[in-house]
């Protein structure tokens, strides 16, 4: 699809119909809020923005663990006109992480943040009056998505999974081999000789992840490797707010990691063998090239699911954070996906 092509799609909840369909009538109610909220215990940090607070509700899980999406919600200006978008930062992440720092580090569980996640979308019915509200997972945020979804499906009219994990250990040693392919292709011998002396994951060393993502990131896609040097350092952010953005993601990784890369609880999940019934439509958008939580993996993941309608769509150039760097591209998908969920 033609970037741009969002606005000629037909969306039934920017109809005539609209009143009947979304319980709501007359002028364009935009909405615009920055607050924090009570949720599981601490003050969390939620934005919601959108053209006509009527709108389809998409939730964010931002990736990570404590990637928050506080800088990039400028991007998503398009988005704004057909959906209330909700970008929430997670227990751990930006300014959540600003208003606790790290005395909530014994709190970061899994199953903490499933249920924090399952308080935000219930705040956000009430708040803007919603049945359902479409949840859209990135990342670290695709493995609370799959478990949100699962555990309190009568919330969510569709999932929407990008850069989605699936088996995070045979993600990444997948993706070593990816990074390690490129490097040769390249001829960077600099890159190759690190890399084979690294060996493939898991790390005993968390230090080892660091220096892989390194060359993760120098053969990443050009869509990818276009935004991130515009995005490493946002425009909007000061150099506290850099130094606290990397102070959150440390402080996330290493728990949800574990200090050697190993021991932590994200390596042992595996939705294939864990997560496969679903009740609700189960959307996936990959970037085609995406190495960090390769697209074939998610493929296989696809077919054995069980939903209403399950789908997998991938960007063609798109790298792991094509939700981002191919946001319009990314957008014409979401709205020809999800065309007819109800608000």
């Amino acid at each position: 699809m033609n970037v741009g092509m969002a606005s000629a799609l037909a969306l039934p909840w920017a109809s005539a119909a609209k009143g009947a369909a979304c319980g709501v009538s007359g002028a364009a109610q935009p909405i615009h809020e920055q607050v924090y909220v009570p949720i599981g215990g601490i003050d969390q940090w939620i934005e919601i923005a959108g053209a006509d607070r009527s709108n389809p509700t998409i939730m964010v899980l931002h990736g990570g663990p404590g990637s928050t999406w506080e800088p990039l919600t400028g991007v998503f200006a398009d988005w704004e006109t057909h959906f209330t978008m909700v970008y929430w930062s997670q227990r751990g992440a930006g300014k959540t992480y600003r208003k606790t720092g790290p005395s909530i580090a014994s709190t970061m569980t899994i199953d903490r943040m499933v249920d924090d996640g399952i308080e935000v979308a219930e705040f956000l019915r009430r708040h803007l009056n919603k049945d359902k509200i479409i949840l859209l997972g990135h990342s670290w945020g695709t493995m609370l998505g799959i478990k949100i979804v699962q555990k309190r499906p009568d919330q969510f009219s569709a999932y929407v999974g990008t850069g989605q994990l699936v088996n995070v250990l045979k993600a990444e040693r997948t993706g070593y081999q990816a990074v390690l392919q490129r490097a040769r292709l390249a001829g960077r011998l600099d890159a190759v000789s690190e890399l084979e002396a690294l060996g493939e994951p898991p790390y005993d060393d968390i230090n080892k992840m660091v220096v892989e993502r390194k060359w993760a990131d120098i053969f990443d896609t050009p869509s990818d490797a276009a935004f991130n040097a515009k995005w490493r350092n946002p425009p909007s952010f000061t150099e506290s707010d850099n130094k606290e953005r990397i102070q959150a993601w440390l402080f996330s990784n290493l728990i949800m990691w574990g200090q050697k890369r190993q021991d932590g609880p994200l390596m042992a999940v595996d939705f294939t063998t864990s997560a496969i019934t679903f009740e609700i439509p189960m959307i996936f958008i990959q970037g085609g090239d995406d190495h960090i939580t390769p697209t074939a993996l998610v493929e296989d993941y696809v077919r054995l699911i069980n939903a209403p309608r399950k789908d997998l769509v991938r960007l063609p150039g798109g790298g792991h954070n094509a939700v981002v760097s191919m946001q319009h591209e990314f957008l014409n998908e979401v709205i020809r996906e999800l065309g007819t969920i109800a608000c």
